[in-house]
């Protein structure tokens, strides 16, 4: 009788020491294009090269034969850089995406005042992001890096200038150079 008494008062010992201590569960935010992006840095690059293969001249259709069948990078320059709040006559510059596909593109003067709201929509495919501008124009952009904190997008310039090079008495020099604009843009989730 003592040990079943015994026994039926360490029960209750027993379950109240293994008591689970509070909520210890880690909460991880999901990562998503949806909020609002404060434009940090915008850089500007120009990337020439020679161009790979053929061309031919839309104004005159002229067909320039080359002799480099693959296009051979040349250089990189960083043209501009543009650092909101210091460089800019905006305080801020706030991209905010949202699930319907409508991004609000908000400026922010240095007295905290908002001005020339822009709505515009876009689409989201994997690494790529489409922009329709509010003037009509359309950008395609690559996503570099979208995490909870960051945003990093890089223009997909449609503007590709190609052109062949003469000497200097005008005579083809069986070389087609090509030049390229992008831009960077690195926003903070504000």
């Amino acid at each position: 009788m003592k040990k079943l008494l015994l026994i039926l008062l360490c029960l209750p010992i027993l379950f109240s020491s293994c008591k689970k201590e509070g909520n210890n569960e880690v909460v991880i935010e999901p990562i998503s294009l949806n909020n609002a992006w404060n434009l940090n840095v915008e850089n500007n690059f120009l990337e020439k090269g020679i161009f790979g293969g053929n061309y031919i001249d839309g104004n005159t259709n002229i067909i320039y034969n080359n002799s480099v069948n693959e296009s051979l990078f040349i250089s990189n320059t960083l043209q501009y850089v543009i650092t909101s709040g210091e460089s800019t006559v905006f305080k801020s510059r706030i991209w905010s995406f949202n699930e319907s596909q409508s991004l609000i593109e908000t400026y922010v003067d240095y007295n905290d005042i908002t001005y020339n709201d822009e709505q515009h929509s876009y689409l989201k495919k994997s690494d790529t992001l489409e922009i329709n501008f509010q003037n009509g124009n359309t950008q395609k952009f690559l996503i570099n890096k979208l995490d909870i904190n960051e945003l990093q997008i890089t223009s997909i310039q449609n503007d590709t200038t190609i052109f062949p090079i003469f000497n200097i008495n005008g005579v083809y020099q069986d070389s087609i150079m090509y030049h390229i604009t992008s831009t960077k843009y690195y926003f903070l989730k504000q």
